[in-house]
């Protein structure tokens, strides 16, 4: 089970303050941050929406330290008001493993 500790982000920016190091194990869960690109490319963020983050992190399992990602992306091109983003829209690298759970990570609301 992944720790909360692992990563202490700043709460007004996420941008990481201090991070901690775990010995590789194959199997081990491991919190990756979610990275949300194609905003500019959506033309309803475009004019004024926002996307309101319901999770900043994915568990994924590796049997390979070398497949570990930096981010996971999740493409926000398509989408209207109250669109939600599920895990199922997460481009997962090869050698990733998610969770089958589809549980949603964002959703697109207006001003």
């Amino acid at each position: 089970r992944r720790d909360r500790s692992q990563v202490q982000l700043r709460a007004a920016t996420d941008v990481a303050l201090s991070c901690n190091f775990l010995r590789w194990r194959p199997g081990l869960r491991i919190a990756v941050p979610l990275r949300f690109v194609d905003r500019l490319q959506n033309p309803f963020l475009k004019r004024g929406g926002y996307l309101h983050r319901l999770e900043h992190f994915l568990d994924v399992r590796c049997d390979d330290p070398a497949d570990v990602p930096a981010f996971l992306d999740v493409s926000c091109a398509v989408g209207s008001k109250n669109h939600v983003y599920r895990k199922s829209d997460v481009r997962v690298p090869p050698g990733v493993a998610l969770d089958a759970s589809d549980r949603p990570l964002a959703v697109v609301k207006t001003k």
